[in-house]
């Protein structure tokens, strides 16, 4: 059936166009992924936000280059004169992306080993507190 549409009359014509209509609709249907409502697609979207939640919470936690150890944050006692000032805006956003990708600070604290007071590294112990991270890497 290899004549125009228009050539085709009465109910021949009409078996022409129905059988170019199908092959229209499957050269369609393969290239295209079918058309879904807006339901779908929230829910297509909001799967692998979900599914990359569930990969960080099983995904280990770096180990920076230089650990010696694991501390909670309440062990390590900060010195007045670092409380006195807050971390630049830059420092603190690296350091929070540290964190966001590899789930801890990119670098140990620094810790007297007797005392636990921090010795440098300030703006990575200030990150960690505000993010609430239960402990970080450090080194004497």
């Amino acid at each position: 059936m290899d004549i125009p549409f228009e050539q085709c009359a009465g109910e021949i014509g009409v078996i022409c166009m129905q059988i170019q209509e199908i092959r229209d609709k499957e050269k369609k249907q393969t290239k295209q992924t079918p058309k879904r409502g807006s339901r779908a697609k929230k829910q297509e979207e909001s799967q692998p936000q979900e599914e990359s939640k569930q990969e960080q919470e099983k995904k280990p936690l770096l180990v920076p280059k230089g650990t010696r150890d694991w501390m909670s944050l309440e062990e390590i006692k900060v010195p007045e004169t670092f409380l006195q000032f807050t971390p630049g805006i830059a420092k603190q956003k690296a350091v929070e992306e540290s964190i966001e990708k590899n789930g801890t600070v990119d670098k140990p604290i620094i810790i007297d080993p007797d005392t636990h007071e921090l010795l440098d590294s300030y703006s990575r112990y200030f990150v960690a507190k505000k993010k609430n991270l239960d402990r970080v890497p450090v080194h004497y």
